[in-house]
């Protein structure tokens, strides 16, 4: 794990080194091998997709033996999982702090699970023990050269890259533009995502900004077109490799900075935690968690009151394609334009440029689905066919971000070729929401 305590302190001018102390084997063995280690055990979910590979997370007491709290990146661990008793097998995994920036708690084991309908309803064990002798692939990795944070699956294989270091105010607006994820890249390599397109220059790939926000009784800006508004990076920590994903966790604070520079202050601090998965054949998910927490009191944020459109909030601008198509959980979208879609995930395709300059023979594209822990759940949406598509959270009616009382929003990106349900976008939302009823011991 590398650990960047400011954005504008180091130069990551390295190429990727993909190291050879690696993590896990695929082999058969028995719960039963002797060792110490953590058990966990769950319950399948009984509409677990299918043939169909897919994330799972999985909470662990504390970190292994033989790992320290400053190590992320799995180390010497050995993950079995056995389903309705029979032998295990061992998983590639990953393992790191719930919080990074509190060594103190808890932590999580990510790994990637491909089962079968007869594994339905299923107990399962997960055992975790060292063994430093066993060894698995990369799967992907990370490397940070300001202001950007590059993901990829090796040389010439980019995932997604995230704008962590201080604003770029070159963009035809002068609008300092950072905190953001883009370029998103597809599962043939072609950019699905775009930053400050000609039509709307505050729109940034993945981001998340409400159109009010304001501090009651002294001052009230912005955040969706930033103007009096800046997001001061803090800590990035990431992860160098990983055998079956890639986290990254990231710090900034919302700063109200006014031409009159005495009434500058920070207002919300602001923690993004990212997960990339390498995903398979199917589909790539990336996990995006938000944890908002106001600095000060009288802090509310709330969405776009022009013509009641309510937007704000995550957003993914999606870029140029011809066919655009976009579905939710209801079905096809019938129009181009619609406020208010209330809907637990939508999806954008349409026909890509590749990396060769040449239009996609198929459609391909994303889905942004929304966690039933959120606010408000479902949500309402904006969708655009022109690009955008978005929460509209808290809406047109603001609501008030206590000090010191953290706001989490879970979203996840499924990446996928074709449309919706040839992307199995219902299952892999099936998945993203499933509970596996974990229990230590």
């Amino acid at each position: 794990m590398r650990v960047e305590p400011r954005a504008d302190t180091r130069d990551r001018s390295e190429g990727f080194k993909w190291p050879a102390t690696l993590i896990v084997t695929l082999l058969t063995a028995c719960i039963g091998c002797a060792g110490s280690g953590q058990r966990i055990t769950g319950v399948v979910p009984a509409d677990w997709p299918s043939d169909l590979t897919m994330p799972v997370e999985v909470p662990l007491p504390a970190m292994p033996a033989g790992m320290t709290a400053a190590c992320v990146r799995t180390n010497n661990l050995v993950v079995r999982v056995s389903i309705g008793g029979q032998p295990a097998a061992f998983q590639p995994a990953d393992i790191g702090l719930d919080d990074p920036f509190s060594p103190g708690g808890g932590s999580v084991l990510r790994t990637c699970l491909r089962l079968r309908e007869s594994d339905r309803g299923q107990p399962i064990e997960i055992f975790v023990e060292e063994r430093p002798e066993a060894q698995a692939a990369t799967c992907c990795g990370a490397q940070y050269r300001e202001p950007l944070l590059h993901v990829a699956a090796g040389p010439d294989k980019p995932m997604l890259s995230y704008w962590h270091g201080p604003a770029d105010s070159k963009n035809p607006k002068s609008y300092p533009l950072n905190d953001f994820i883009h370029p998103v890249i597809g599962l043939d390599g072609e950019e699905l995502t775009a930053a400050s397109p000609g039509d709307h220059i505050h729109h940034r790939g993945i981001f998340w900004a409400w159109v009010r926000t304001e501090r009651q009784g002294r001052w009230r800006n912005e955040w969706w077109i930033p103007r009096e508004f800046v997001a001061e990076p803090g800590r990035l920590e990431y992860d160098v490799d990983g055998a079956t994903s890639c986290r990254f966790t990231a710090e900034h604070f919302w700063t109200y900075r006014p031409a009159d520079r005495a009434r500058s202050e920070r207002f919300v601090r602001e923690v993004v935690d990212c997960r990339v998965y390498g995903g398979s054949a199917a589909g790539r998910a990336v996990d995006v968690d938000l944890t908002l927490t106001a600095l000060v009191d009288g802090i509310r944020i709330g969405g776009q009151t022009t013509a009641d459109k309510g937007y704000g909030g995550m957003t993914c601008r999606f870029g140029s394609a011809t066919e655009v198509r976009m579905e939710n959980d209801q079905g096809l979208i019938g129009s181009d334009s619609l406020n208010h879609v209330v809907a637990k995930w939508v999806d954008w395709t349409g026909r890509f440029t590749g990396p060769d300059g040449r239009r996609l023979p198929h459609r391909s594209g994303a889905a942004l689905m929304v966690h039933p822990s959120h606010p408000a759940y479902p949500p309402e949406w904006i969708v655009r066919a022109y690009g955008p598509i978005g929460l509209a959270y808290p809406g047109l009616q603001m609501i008030e971000l206590p000090r010191n009382e953290p706001l989490h929003l879970r979203y996840r990106l499924w990446i996928h070729r074709g449309e919706a349900i040839a992307g199995r976008v219902p299952e892999a939302y099936r998945a993203y929401i499933a509970d596996w009823r974990w229990k230590a011991g």
